[in-house]
């Protein structure tokens, strides 16, 4: 971080308290980042069910694997400090997940709301302990590494929406 901001670390911890001070504006951070993120996506031209499903799981795998030490040290904290969750009050997380939803049930009317969101679940939910704790449980039960399981993810997600 420091190095990003071009200060030392001593310059950079002296405008906070201690380090989790420093998580809200971290966690907003995120969320800014992950609403443009799937802006992006929505942004995107989708030929069928297949090619979004394809694309929101490699695009998926590559936005936490781009900053996969702050996106664990976040995951990590918001889990152990629930109130971290409610300090972005410019990105409603449940939005986001919802229009990641939309894309799915946008090029193909035969699947539900519910299959969509339980879909986007599932590629959020596998890829975060994929990508972040590949080397923990659950994510050893699958010995693929995660850039060969986001590959192989999107045959799971579309055998499930049919």
């Amino acid at each position: 971080m420091a190095d990003y901001a071009e200060v030392s670390v001593g310059t950079f911890y002296r405008r906070f308290k201690n380090k989790e001070s420093l998580l809200p504006m971290l966690y907003q951070d995120f969320g800014i980042d992950l609403n443009n993120w799937v802006t992006e996506l929505e942004t995107q031209s989708y030929k069928n069910l297949d090619d979004v499903v394809n694309t929101l799981c490699h695009k998926t795998y590559v936005f936490l694997s781009s900053q996969q030490g702050i996106f664990r040290t976040l995951h990590l904290n918001s889990r152990l400090h629930s109130e971290l969750l409610g300090t972005d009050k410019h990105i409603n997380r449940r939005v986001i997940y919802q229009r990641l939803a939309q894309l799915i049930t946008q090029t193909d009317t035969k699947v539900s709301e519910a299959a969509a969101s339980t879909a986007v679940f599932l590629i959020v939910s596998s890829l975060l302990d994929k990508v972040l704790y590949h080397d923990l449980t659950p994510a050893i039960a699958c010995p693929l590494s995660a850039a060969h399981y986001a590959e192989e993810l999107p045959k799971i997600v579309l055998a499930y929406l049919g």
